[in-house]
């Protein structure tokens, strides 16, 4: 399995700030944390911040991400409108899933509100989280984890029932460097749409299999349980639990109950 290459990505990239710079090393804690490293330093808008293998991989409720060799591991530094921030986990998992489709030719679900899934097995990630800089200026990361070319059975044993690679479904070896373009790409062309004014959280309810399913959902330290009915203007999830009441969730981890 070939190394990634940051200058073969930047030499193919087509896109105006996302790429334009690439940190990247191929042994990382974590790209998440090197990303508010660069972000001290000043990095720019669009900062891409990659690796081979994350000693310490980052992932919702500061869960650890398991990073192997193979995977896709980067993170996306953004200095956005603060809008948008709510709708950066959406415009990531949009993106990731078209380019996974596009690249691999397999068929993507997503979940509610970040998990990127194939055969009901995840397959990928997204963290979002934002800030702000001392002299007031608002910034953002997006931080893709991606099962790329990884022999799942070598994963923690708690895991390899749940999780997937793109390898494994497709039967052969992906190109990491051209589905990381792609990813780039598509996230750019997202985010200067939503910029614009074009909505896509319609798009989003559409493609989750949360939406029309019984499910619970484990919120800190609550747990609710319901029909998942939709999402709203910022991305959180409405349930009508049993007693008809609705309740609104900006976060949390859902299980979806068998028809």
């Amino acid at each position: 399995m070939l190394p990634i290459s940051a200058d073969r990505i930047a030499a193919a990239l087509n896109t105006q700030k996302i790429g334009g710079r690439i940190v990247y090393r191929p042994l990382m804690t974590s790209t998440m944390v090197v990303a508010q490293e660069e972000i001290a330093a000043a990095s720019p808008h669009g900062s891409v911040i990659l690796c081979q293998r994350q000693e310490h991989g980052i992932g919702r409720m500061q869960r650890q991400w398991i990073s192997p060799e193979g995977g896709v591991y980067l993170s996306v530094i953004l200095y956005p409108p603060e809008y948008v921030c709510s709708a950066l986990t959406m415009l990531a998992s949009l993106a990731v899933a078209d380019s996974i489709e596009e690249v691999c030719g397999c068929s993507v679900d997503l979940k509610w509100p970040n998990d990127v899934l194939i055969g009901n097995k995840k397959v990928s990630g997204i963290l979002a989280c934002s800030g702000m800089l001392r002299e007031g200026t608002l910034w953002a990361v997006v931080g893709i984890g991606i099962n790329a070319n990884i022999d799942t059975a070598e994963l923690p044993e708690d895991l390899r029932t749940t999780v997937t690679s793109l390898s494994e479904t497709c039967g052969r070896e992906i190109s990491r460097e051209q589905l990381i373009i792609k990813i780039l790409q598509e996230l750019e062309r997202r985010y200067q749409q939503f910029l614009a004014g074009e909505m896509m959280w319609a798009e989003w309810e559409k493609r989750l299999i949360t939406i029309g399913r019984e499910v619970v959902v484990h919120d800190n330290s609550q747990t609710y349980s319901g029909f998942a009915e939709s999402i709203d203007k910022d991305g959180a999830l409405v349930i009508r639990r049993e007693n008809g009441k609705l309740v609104t969730l900006s976060a949390g981890d859902v299980t979806l109950k068998e028809n």
